[in-house]
């Protein structure tokens, strides 16, 4: 039974901040195309990879491991985390193809510093000019 869907960020007059599966890298052979060429930043809480891609808009994927985030929760908690800070800012960000690989830091990180970072490295790679 199609569950009833209370109004989108679309319907409700806001930037569109879904999550669609064409906003995600979903495929192993994706996700080896952004580790094999790609620009690199990294603080003390993310790496973040990405390369530019001819999809015509910002793609993300997510790389949160047990060896680094060993509580499921945890891991949890980050993924939710950057696909939020993504939404956010995939308006502004240029169309390429992003890896976010989480580091033990950032577990112990309260929500909002996480988030920080995050912006920190969405303004980095919109300014960069390769």
């Amino acid at each position: 039974m199609p569950r009833a869907v209370s109004g989108s960020a679309r319907s409700r007059g806001g930037p569109d901040r879904t999550f669609p599966r064409t906003a995600r890298l979903r495929s192993a052979g994706q996700f080896r195309l952004v580790f094999a060429e790609s620009v690199k930043k990294t603080d003390a809480f993310f790496i973040v990879r990405a390369r530019p891609n001819l999809a015509g808009e910002a793609r993300l994927g997510l790389a949160v491991s047990k060896r680094s985030v060993r509580r499921s929760v945890d891991r949890s908690r980050i993924k939710r985390i950057i696909r939020e800070s993504f939404r956010s800012a995939r308006a502004q960000v240029r169309a390429m193809d992003y890896v976010v690989i989480a580091r033990h830091a950032a577990v112990a990180q309260p929500n909002q510093a996480l988030f920080d970072a995050l912006r920190s490295h969405w303004r980095r790679f919109a300014d960069h000019d390769g």
